[in-house]
Protein backbone atom coordinates (compact mmCIF):
# COMPACT_ATOMS: atom_id res chain seq x y z
CA UNK A 1 0.00 0.00 0.00
CA UNK A 2 2.75 2.43 0.56
CA UNK A 3 4.48 1.83 -2.07
CA UNK A 4 1.41 2.43 -4.25
CA UNK A 5 0.90 5.66 -2.81
CA UNK A 6 4.70 6.84 -3.18
CA UNK A 7 4.25 5.82 -6.31
CA UNK A 8 1.12 7.88 -7.31
CA UNK A 9 2.60 11.07 -5.98
CA UNK A 10 6.14 10.58 -7.71
CA UNK A 11 3.67 10.19 -10.86
CA UNK A 12 1.68 13.38 -10.11
CA UNK A 13 5.40 15.45 -9.06
CA UNK A 14 6.54 14.18 -12.93
CA UNK A 15 3.29 15.33 -14.75
CA UNK A 16 3.75 18.55 -12.56
CA UNK A 17 6.90 19.29 -13.83
CA UNK A 18 6.36 18.08 -17.07
CA UNK A 19 3.45 20.40 -17.39
CA UNK A 20 5.66 23.67 -15.82
CA UNK A 21 8.60 22.47 -17.94
CA UNK A 22 6.01 22.99 -21.06
CA UNK A 23 3.75 26.33 -20.08
CA UNK A 24 7.09 28.65 -18.54
CA UNK A 25 8.74 29.10 -21.89
CA UNK A 26 5.23 30.23 -23.24
CA UNK A 27 4.80 32.34 -20.38
CA UNK A 28 8.03 34.60 -20.99
CA UNK A 29 7.02 34.12 -24.56
CA UNK A 30 3.58 36.36 -23.42
CA UNK A 31 4.88 38.45 -21.26
CA UNK A 32 7.57 39.68 -23.83
CA UNK A 33 5.31 39.75 -26.13
CA UNK A 34 2.80 42.06 -23.74
CA UNK A 35 6.16 44.13 -22.91
CA UNK A 36 7.12 44.88 -26.33
CA UNK A 37 3.51 45.41 -27.72
CA UNK A 38 3.32 48.05 -24.36
CA UNK A 39 6.26 49.75 -26.11
CA UNK A 40 5.21 49.94 -29.76
CA UNK A 41 1.39 51.57 -28.00
CA UNK A 42 2.97 54.00 -26.30
CA UNK A 43 4.61 54.74 -28.95
CA UNK A 44 2.17 55.00 -31.42
CA UNK A 45 0.50 57.10 -28.83
CA UNK A 46 3.35 59.68 -28.09
CA UNK A 47 3.73 59.75 -32.69
CA UNK A 48 0.24 60.22 -32.93
CA UNK A 49 -0.32 62.73 -30.31
CA UNK A 50 2.64 65.09 -31.51
CA UNK A 51 0.88 64.41 -35.08
CA UNK A 52 -2.42 65.98 -33.54
CA UNK A 53 -0.91 69.18 -31.71
CA UNK A 54 1.32 69.78 -35.57
CA UNK A 55 -2.22 70.10 -36.99
CA UNK A 56 -3.53 72.05 -34.36
CA UNK A 57 -6.59 70.02 -33.90
CA UNK A 58 -6.94 70.88 -30.20
CA UNK A 59 -7.61 74.48 -31.43
CA UNK A 60 -9.63 73.88 -34.11
CA UNK A 61 -11.91 71.35 -32.15
CA UNK A 62 -12.26 74.54 -29.07
CA UNK A 63 -13.17 77.15 -32.09
CA UNK A 64 -15.66 74.45 -33.60
CA UNK A 65 -17.30 73.76 -29.79
CA UNK A 66 -16.38 70.08 -30.05
CA UNK A 67 -13.67 70.75 -27.05
CA UNK A 68 -17.15 71.77 -24.77
CA UNK A 69 -18.77 68.77 -25.49
CA UNK A 70 -16.11 66.58 -24.69
CA UNK A 71 -15.54 68.95 -21.45
CA UNK A 72 -19.31 68.17 -20.61
CA UNK A 73 -18.81 64.50 -20.71
CA UNK A 74 -16.06 64.60 -18.70
CA UNK A 75 -13.38 63.48 -21.47
CA UNK A 76 -10.26 64.70 -21.68
CA UNK A 77 -8.95 66.90 -25.45
CA UNK A 78 -9.89 65.70 -28.73
CA UNK A 79 -5.93 64.90 -29.14
CA UNK A 80 -5.48 63.15 -25.47
CA UNK A 81 -8.88 60.84 -26.67
CA UNK A 82 -7.73 59.84 -30.12
CA UNK A 83 -4.11 58.92 -28.62
CA UNK A 84 -4.92 57.35 -25.68
CA UNK A 85 -7.79 54.70 -27.84
CA UNK A 86 -4.95 54.45 -30.06
CA UNK A 87 -3.09 53.25 -27.42
CA UNK A 88 -5.59 50.74 -25.64
CA UNK A 89 -6.53 49.26 -28.67
CA UNK A 90 -3.37 48.85 -30.01
CA UNK A 91 -2.24 47.44 -26.48
CA UNK A 92 -5.11 45.11 -25.93
CA UNK A 93 -4.42 43.28 -29.32
CA UNK A 94 -0.83 42.59 -28.20
CA UNK A 95 -2.07 41.51 -24.55
CA UNK A 96 -4.57 38.93 -26.95
CA UNK A 97 -1.79 37.89 -28.71
CA UNK A 98 0.23 36.60 -25.51
CA UNK A 99 -2.53 35.34 -24.48
CA UNK A 100 -3.05 32.86 -27.17
CA UNK A 101 0.61 32.13 -27.01
CA UNK A 102 0.20 30.22 -23.76
CA UNK A 103 -2.22 27.56 -25.70
CA UNK A 104 -5.06 27.76 -23.07
CA UNK A 105 -7.80 25.38 -25.14
CA UNK A 106 -10.51 27.20 -23.66
CA UNK A 107 -8.99 30.63 -23.89
CA UNK A 108 -8.18 30.24 -27.32
CA UNK A 109 -11.61 30.21 -28.94
CA UNK A 110 -12.31 33.68 -26.39
CA UNK A 111 -9.67 35.44 -27.91
CA UNK A 112 -10.51 34.83 -31.84
CA UNK A 113 -13.83 36.27 -30.98
CA UNK A 114 -12.39 39.16 -29.43
CA UNK A 115 -9.70 39.28 -32.68
CA UNK A 116 -13.01 39.40 -34.94
CA UNK A 117 -13.76 42.72 -32.61
CA UNK A 118 -10.76 44.35 -33.39
CA UNK A 119 -11.13 45.86 -37.00
CA UNK A 120 -14.94 47.25 -35.60
CA UNK A 121 -13.31 49.11 -32.58
CA UNK A 122 -10.58 50.36 -35.14
CA UNK A 123 -13.55 51.70 -37.86
CA UNK A 124 -15.47 52.99 -34.42
CA UNK A 125 -12.67 55.12 -33.56
CA UNK A 126 -11.88 55.92 -37.28
CA UNK A 127 -15.63 57.21 -37.83
CA UNK A 128 -15.36 59.21 -34.26
CA UNK A 129 -12.13 60.92 -35.49
CA UNK A 130 -13.38 62.15 -38.90
CA UNK A 131 -17.08 63.19 -37.13
CA UNK A 132 -15.02 65.22 -34.55
CA UNK A 133 -12.45 66.49 -37.27
CA UNK A 134 -16.19 67.43 -39.74
CA UNK A 135 -17.55 69.25 -37.12
CA UNK A 136 -14.33 71.13 -36.18
CA UNK A 137 -13.65 72.11 -39.61
CA UNK A 138 -17.23 72.55 -40.64
CA UNK A 139 -17.69 75.38 -37.36
CA UNK A 140 -14.24 76.78 -37.63
CA UNK A 141 -13.19 80.63 -39.06
CA UNK A 142 -12.46 80.28 -42.74
CA UNK A 143 -8.85 81.94 -41.95
CA UNK A 144 -7.58 78.68 -42.89
CA UNK A 145 -8.35 79.03 -46.42
CA UNK A 146 -7.27 82.51 -47.08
Amino acid sequence: MKDVIIQGIEQAYQSLVHMLAEFLPRLVVMLVIVAAGFLIALTLKYILRALLHLTKLDRLSEEAGASHALRMAALPSITELLSQSVFWVTWSGFVLIGASVLGVAGLQEQISRLFLLLPAIFVAILILFLGLVTRIFSRAPCSWRR
